[in-house]
């Protein structure tokens, strides 16, 4: 995460929601908070029989900068 001047934004809340399709598979989601280089690391293992569209969903929330939100279209093949 980086500021509106391109320096690492520590401190910051990031959530992350991972969707894949399949029966019985629950979406992943967790909440990290950025270290000094503005980075937060996410772990999860996809099974290998999973096939078909998911997305993955990042929430920012900071306090001086407000929130922003995307989302990441994937193919699991």
């Amino acid at each position: 995460v980086i500021d509106p001047n391109g320096a690492p934004l520590s401190g910051a809340n990031v959530t992350l929601t991972l969707t894949v399709p399949g029966d019985g598979i629950t979406p992943f989601s967790q909440q990290k908070v950025t270290n000094s280089s503005g980075s937060a690391v996410f772990k999860t293992t996809i099974p290998a029989t999973v096939a078909g569209k998911g997305e993955i969903a990042v929430i920012v929330d900071t306090t001086d900068y407000g929130q922003a939100t995307t989302q990441v279209p994937l193919t699991f093949n």
